[in-house]
């Protein structure tokens, strides 16, 4: 059973394990722990983030409180809290105790500072009792990078960590640290002190490799058909059906119609999607595979289809290999867009369709639907990037399926970014859409639906921060070389790409975290240089190892 409750060295974990019952795991700790200024806090703080990695066979007790002190003679003892009672009656396997930030207030530090170990080693003991005592994680606490709230990190690096060491020392506990990965990442702590969405992801990550002694699996979707050469049966332009602009719409001559992808390589694929030009419309098709020629091979019949879609529709199959796909429409007034998912471990991400839900004076709105593509159990997020220059960010923290529609409001003369993120028992997966959303103003009430005027645009990286391998999309207005640049804080470039872009073309810049030769580099951050005929642009992006 997977539980969440709001109010371990791996031979320790494996043991626990072993047992029928689930792992209970305790967090003590103060308003980072709680989530304070994340919405939902019992799914999107760090805990309950970790719990979503965890999966099933875990138990989770989140029992921070805004403000809390270790310090017994603070100003609010997490002791005299009811969420301590009752942690102590969870019975918890494991325990993580992250306290320390509140005490470093001139009213708590200055006056009872030499009362701080003592009362560590009380908590410690406290846990300790009976008969199957918990593990135990004492936790170095994050950076503080300004005074807020009277939270002064000069403190809590001088006074209260060397005390926490000291008592990891003592007692034989296991030591967590928060401040050491997060030192150069400001920007995941928007007021200073308090994670933000990312930031509580990356602290799950964190204690989800200290648990279990591996890393969270990341994975991306690929689609297949990105890239190659498609001939439609009837003349049409069917190139439309590769292209991420959510407005491009194929629209055949007449039905039947086959279009032909002609894949690069051979692929071994799993799942399909497609993103009809309106909701009301129902599809009917199948879709073929071809192994080197070996000759077409059913995969998937919708030939009977007499339902419209939800949003989009998907198919899974049997992983099979091919070199050209084929997709037979019989009914349809025009699709938007096709997509054939390269076979992946585990689970895909899940489909966004756009449309347009109305044009006010200042701003655009779009309704942005979520069609899940294997849906196994997972939850997903939703990253936006405003281009203000401050990258990516979560929009909403873990939903299930059942929330099936977002709002996108985008004012005028902004260009907005999103894609996704899925979580499932210690994997993510990106999905390969990435869409972008934005309102010219032409001086008239209108639907944006057709071709919009041609203009260069270079998406900001996603995801950021990133680990293996993050993706820049570039939209051609001219034709002519693009450069794409990774720079390191030292100046030196350590990575270089040349491509050539056809106007009107939209191209993928990936790096996955390697210099020319092939070397890993360290996590950090790197600025990423991308010259193409319009001009240069340059953005940061933070490698997470």
């Amino acid at each position: 059973m997977k539980r969440f409750l709001f109010a371990a060295s791996v031979m320790f974990l494996s043991s626990i394990c072993l047992q029928a019952q689930d792992v209970k795991i305790a967090f003590i700790g103060n308003s980072i722990t709680e989530g304070y200024t994340v919405a939902g806090p019992e799914i999107n703080a760090y805990p309950g983030q970790l719990l979503t990695y965890l999966g099933e066979g875990y138990e989770i007790m989140n029992s921070g409180v805004s403000g809390c002190t270790l310090l017994r003679n603070g100003n609010k003892p997490i002791w005299d809290e009811s969420v301590f009672a009752d942690a102590l009656a969870f019975e918890p396997d494991i325990i993580f105790i992250l306290l320390g930030t509140n005490d470093s207030k001139p009213l708590n530090w200055d006056v009872y500072q030499d009362e701080f170990y003592g009362d560590y080693v009380t908590m410690v003991d406290t846990f300790s009792t009976g008969d199957n005592p918990p593990e135990i994680w004492a936790c170095l606490p994050p950076p503080a990078f300004s005074i807020q709230w009277d939270i002064r990190d000069s403190v809590i690096v001088n006074g209260i960590i060397p005390v926490i060491e000291q008592v990891i020392e003592d007692k034989g506990l296991n030591r967590l640290d928060f401040r050491t990965p997060f030192l150069d990442k400001n920007e995941l702590f928007p007021d200073d002190i308090h994670p933000n969405l990312t930031g509580h992801r990356e602290m799950a990550k964190i204690l989800f490799e200290t648990l279990l002694g591996y890393p969270v699996v990341e994975r991306f979707d690929r689609d297949v058909l990105a890239g190659s050469v498609v001939v439609a049966s009837d003349g049409s332009n069917a190139e439309v059906l590769l292209d991420s602009l959510w407005y491009s719409v194929f629209t055949p001559a007449g039905t039947p119609v086959s279009c032909t992808f002609s894949l690069n390589d051979p692929v071994e694929v799993d799942a399909f999607a497609i993103i009809p030009e309106s909701l009301d419309d129902v599809l009917q098709y199948t879709i073929e595979g071809d192994d080197n020629n070996a000759g077409w091979t059913m995969l998937v019949d919708q030939s009977g289809n007499a339902d419209p879609p939800a949003a989009a529709y998907t198919d899974t199959i049997q992983p099979v290999n091919v070199t050209g796909i084929r997709l037979n429409l019989f009914q349809s007034s025009g699709v938007s867009r096709f997509i054939a998912l390269e076979k992946k471990t585990g689970f895909h991400g899940p489909v966004m369709t756009v449309e347009l839900n109305r044009e006010a004076k200042s701003s655009t709105y779009y309704n942005i639907h979520f069609t899940p593509v294997t849906n196994q159990g997972e939850v997903f997020s939703l990253y936006r990037d405003r281009g203000n220059g401050m990258g990516f960010s979560a929009v909403f923290g873990y939903k299930t399926f059942d929330y099936t529609d977002y709002l996108a409001v985008v004012p005028l003369d902004e260009t907005h970014q999103f894609y996704m993120i899925s979580y499932l028992d210690g994997a993510e997966t990106t999905s390969t859409q990435f869409l972008s959303l934005f309102r010219i103003d032409t001086g008239v009430e209108k639907e944006l639906h057709g071709t919009l005027p041609a203009q260069w645009r270079v998406s900001a990286n996603y995801p950021n921060p990133f680990n293996p391998r993050t993706r820049i999309m570039y939209s051609a207005s001219e034709t002519g070389p693009v450069s794409f640049q990774v720079i390191n804080l030292r100046g030196q470039m350590v990575y270089r790409a040349d491509q050539f872009a056809n106007a009107g073309e939209t191209i993928e810049l990936v790096w996955d975290g390697r210099d020319i030769t092939g070397r890993e580099m360290p996590g950090g951050v790197y600025v990423f240089k991308i010259r193409h005929p319009n001009g240069m642009q340059t953005q940061k992006a933070m490698l997470m190892r």
